[in-house]
């Protein structure tokens, strides 16, 4: 006469089967023998595929076996199945460390430590380089309608009663190049430390008015922190400007940013700046500048959608200096929208309005401060011809208001580009 446990496993052999390798299953695991515990978890998971243990310690083993579309297809499976649970969290953490993916890895490993309050091992991250380089370039060539569009300086004949400005729109076309290179240094793929370093080289030429070249060069470097959702980084910057190859001015400044990831996948980003501006083709016309910018940006499926505020004031360094417009505020609004029309094709508007406010009077004789009002409309189309290269069309229309007559002024721009990046 068969015993009752004989005649259970006669009746019921994958309930008692999975009952047995289950208890064995868990102490072996508790005991982090996973060299003995995968054949039995493999048993398990057979014969219960649909059971959140089975899929989660069958994940781990295949984690450890180095098949990492096994261990993806498993794990998500035991999310499906439960997904408030600590260790699985950690070893979806552990699989994207294996893939490279410090990014998703770092997210998984925080969701695991938010389900036991506690702090958990990270494994360090595959092919983790702890420096890591980017560099883009743009090449443009345009058209545009009014050159000298500002004359701060040039009329200052005019500021003094002559009325003798006749400046006139003159148009030209131009090419430009730009190229960025960005270096940052994270020893850990977990810290929140890093430095980084960024150079940035700006270079205007105009086919017939000289003068009116432009080149610009800035460094930035400091240390930075990243968590979770917010990010800070501290620079330091140094800008050297020249007009037509010839030095025009050196800027030292302070430049905090911070982005924060809100709710809802909103993006809040915000800029400081202390710069002292040094002016090299005439005297007495150093300042100081503080200003913020605030941005908020979000996502609606391909649409992206930009708002922000920037605030800034300039105030002479030596306050007997007879030179005028240097100290001025400026309120600054912009808005952009960016559409992605297919994976290759975006299309981008924007809007600017600019309001600045002088110290300074019209004339010298007037009691009425100078006001500019600028409203800028952009739009561009930007191809992407293979990965890293692609194509820009862009077209821009200023106006300006500006009870100071040579500074109301409007223009056009139009550009065509070709970008590259690494």
């Amino acid at each position: 006469m068969l015993n009752f446990k004989h005649f259970l496993l006669a009746a019921f052999p994958s309930l008692l089967m999975a009952d047995i390798l289950n208890q064995h299953m868990e102490e072996l695991m508790n005991k982090g023998d996973l060299e003995h515990a995968c054949p039995l978890i493999e048993e398990l998971y057979l014969s219960s595929p649909h059971d959140f243990k089975s899929n989660l310690y069958y994940g781990q083993c295949a984690i450890k076996k180095g098949d990492t579309d096994l261990a993806m297809m498993v794990l998500d499976r035991a999310e499906i199945l439960e997904d408030e649970n600590s260790s699985l969290h950690k070893s979806l953490g552990d699989l994207y460390a294996k893939l490279g993916n410090a990014v998703i890895a770092k997210d998984k490993y925080a969701e695991a430590e938010h389900f036991v309050s506690g702090s958990v091992n990270h494994l360090a991250v595959q092919n983790y380089q702890t420096n890591k380089f980017a560099v883009s370039a743009q090449l443009d060539g345009g058209y545009d309608s009014n050159v000298e569009y500002i004359a701060e300086n040039s009329a200052i004949n005019d500021w003094l009663g002559a009325n003798t400005y006749t400046g006139k729109p003159k148009a030209d076309t131009f090419t430009r190049e730009y190229l960025s290179f960005t270096h940052v240094y994270d020893s850990d793929s977990y810290a929140s430390f890093y430095y980084k370093n960024q150079l940035y080289i700006y270079n205007k030429n105009y086919n017939r008015y000289a003068e009116d070249d432009f080149t610009q060069g800035e460094i930035l470097t400091g240390p930075g922190f990243a968590f979770e959702s917010f990010n800070i980084w501290l620079p330091v910057s140094y800008t050297r400007m020249m007009t037509n190859y010839t030095d025009f001015a050196v800027l030292y400044s302070f430049k905090p940013q911070i982005n924060k990831l809100l709710g809802n996948s909103i993006l809040l980003k915000i800029d400081g700046k202390y710069e002292y501006q040094q002016y090299l083709q005439w005297t007495e016309g150093n300042k100081n500048v503080i200003g913020a910018e605030v941005g908020v940006s979000k996502w609606f499926g391909v649409n992206l959608l930009r708002a922000s505020y920037r605030y800034e004031k300039s105030m002479k360094q030596d306050a007997d200096s007879p030179c005028i417009f240097l100290e001025k505020a400026v309120h600054e609004a912009e808005l952009n929208y960016s559409l992605k029309l297919t994976n290759s094709l975006n299309l981008d508007i924007g809007y600017l309005y600019s309001r600045v406010l002088y110290n300074d009077t019209i004339r010298i004789e007037s009691g009425e401060k100078r006001e500019d009002k600028l409203e800028k409309l952009s739009t561009s189309l930007i191809y992407k011809i293979i990965n890293p290269m692609g194509v820009s069309l862009q077209y821009e229309h200023y106006r300006n208001e500006s009870n100071y007559i040579p500074s109301g002024y409007g223009k056009e721009v139009i550009m065509v580009g070709l970008y590259l990046y690494y």
